[in-house]
């Protein structure tokens, strides 16, 4: 089933992690009731970008099927899966990375994050990965 959501301009980063959190939970409900899905890390899927202008928030067995996602898809996942597997209260979040580009990570617990689509395979410019781990470092200070 495909269930769609319009999000009206300007892009509002509270909204989308509404959306990333949402999967999220349903990507918990999965694990839960899936103990054989395999870990994210070692499934095979690697990092794919939606085209612009598309954000699809697909679930582990769609992720799954097609053998890669975007970080919408992937951070929800591991998150998920930490929080299933391992007992770590992690959760994806969104971060505005430029004036049209967003990014999902997964935050931990201590204020730390992880970049799941980094370790599958996005390839990140230089000037955008600096301005990441700003963004973040300033997150997991606070």
């Amino acid at each position: 089933m495909l269930i769609e959501f319009d999000i009206p301009s300007p892009i509002d980063t509270r909204a989308l992690n509404i959306f990333v959190r949402t999967l999220c939970a349903y990507d918990v409900l999965w694990l839960q009731r899936h103990p054989n899905t395999p870990p994210l890390l070692k499934s095979g899927v690697r990092y794919m970008q939606q085209p612009p202008g598309v954000e699809r928030f697909k679930p582990i067995p769609l992720v799954l099927a097609a053998g890669e996602g975007d970080c919408d898809q992937l951070a929800p996942w591991r998150a998920a899966e930490l929080r299933v597997r391992h007992g770590i209260k992690a959760m994806p979040e969104v971060k505005q990375m430029g004036p049209n580009l967003w990014h999902v990570f997964v935050r931990m617990p201590n204020g730390k994050a992880e970049d799941v689509s980094a370790h599958l395979g996005m390839r990140v410019p230089p000037r955008l990965a600096a301005i990441g781990r700003m963004i973040l470092a300033k997150k997991a200070h606070r």
